[in-house]
């Protein structure tokens, strides 16, 4: 009897942190950017800077990929038609806002432990694009789900909260965040504005995404980016970037892996782009591009050239070289996983049969492989880009 009790709690001990596992972001790396590759000497001011004097991140919780269509939303349609792009984001699981807010930020993949923070967060991040905004000296305000403030207690200039747990306001917490919208955009003392929505979030778990609510929220929604954009614009150059935390289910809610959840827009206004498809966590590295700061420390994103259009060859090419660097600093802190994921592939190119792949980490590796060759190519095209 004691056997099978040890047995049983060694069980789910192995489950547990199997499961949801100890998290292992790295962020003891030096993210500065290189000044040199081999004997050429890179002027940084002039391949790494800002591409807007303003950007503005909206988040609308739970917006769904089909809900982006003229008819739903015209005013934005209009505005990606002129001077924009939208991409198609895979999310990976849980489809909860605390892990998505962690995965825009820090370009990481969260864990499912998250699910159980995201009741009740008082988890503090180190790193992440919001960082590095605050590090180059931007400011930040912010206006919406107050798991933001949570996350970023140091980081804005000016935010208030709201909270996400009254799902029958469907109203009220969104006209929170507008009525300080209005306030900002009369001022000029920010750099970064970020705003979450949450209204539609609560439509959708309460009446589901067919509901006609949904039709009148999609259009407040619409008439507010139009309204930020086109108002900011007049003002100068300003990007906006409009996406959402996770879908919505056909049934109503969010936390599951149907397409509907996991596969949501990301619209970029303002900005020379490529309508595209990429993961979620490539956005904060893409973001940071834009914003000429540095990309966060536990960033495991791609860049994405569809997105990055505005740069000129010679600034792609040194930011990805940027980007590439930071992923193989992470590569020598972990050689032997490398070797093994080196080892690994060779078995299977020669026999055609896994030999114990398991995890993110060998097959992480067998990407950056794949990068460190792209690194070298870069180097030769560096030349081109003089």
């Amino acid at each position: 009897m004691i056997q099978l009790a040890l047995l049983l709690v060694f069980a789910v001990s192995l489950f547990i942190f199997g499961f949801f596992p100890v998290s292992n972001n790295i962020v003891d790396i030096d993210t500065e950017l290189p000044e040199n590759l081999d004997n050429y000497t890179f002027n940084v001011n002039e391949s790494y800077h800002s591409h807007a004097n303003k950007t503005v991140l909206i988040v609308i919780d739970a917006l769904r990929w089909d809900f982006v269509t003229p008819k739903l939303m015209p005013l934005t349609s209009s505005l990606i038609n002129i001077s924009g792009c939208v991409s198609k984001i895979q999310v990976e699981s849980p489809t909860v806002t605390l892990p998505r807010i962690k995965a825009l930020t820090t370009g990481n993949i969260p864990q499912y432990i998250d699910v159980v923070r995201n009741l009740a967060s008082s988890e503090v991040l180190v790193d992440s694009w919001l960082h590095s905004a605050r590090k180059g000296n931007l400011k930040i305000v912010f206006y919406g789900d107050n798991t933001w403030e949570k996350l970023f207690p140091d980081i804005f200039t000016r935010s208030e909260g709201t909270t996400s747990f009254f799902v029958w306001d469907f109203t009220e917490v969104d006209n929170n965040v507008t009525r300080n919208v209005d306030v900002e955009l009369a001022r000029d003392d920010w750099d970064i504005m970020i705003l979450h929505y949450l209204g539609l979030d609560h439509i959708g778990h309460v009446l589901g995404p067919f509901s006609p609510r949904i039709a009148l929220k999609l259009q407040e929604m619409d008439e507010i980016i139009y309204r930020v954009h086109k108002t900011l614009s007049e003002k100068g150059q300003i990007v906006s970037f409009i996406t959402g935390d996770h879908g919505m289910r056909d049934s109503g809610g969010h936390g599951g892996t149907t397409q509907p959840e996991i596969i949501v827009p990301l619209i970029s206004l303002g900005v020379k782009c490529q309508n595209s498809s990429f993961f979620q966590t490539d956005i904060p590295a893409n973001i940071a591009s834009l914003l000429g700061v540095e990309i966060p420390s536990t960033s495991i994103g791609n860049l994405q050239k569809s997105l990055l259009d505005s740069l000129s060859l010679k600034q792609y090419l040194y930011a990805c070289y940027y980007n590439i660097n930071l992923l193989l600093k992470k590569v020598k802190m972990s050689p032997e996983s490398c070797y093994d994921a080196r080892h690994s592939y060779k078995e299977f190119v020669r026999t055609g049969v896994s030999s114990g792949l398991s995890g993110g980490g060998p097959q992480g590796c067998s990407i950056f492989s794949i990068r460190l060759n792209l690194t070298r190519a870069l180097a030769s095209f560096s030349a081109i880009a003089k």
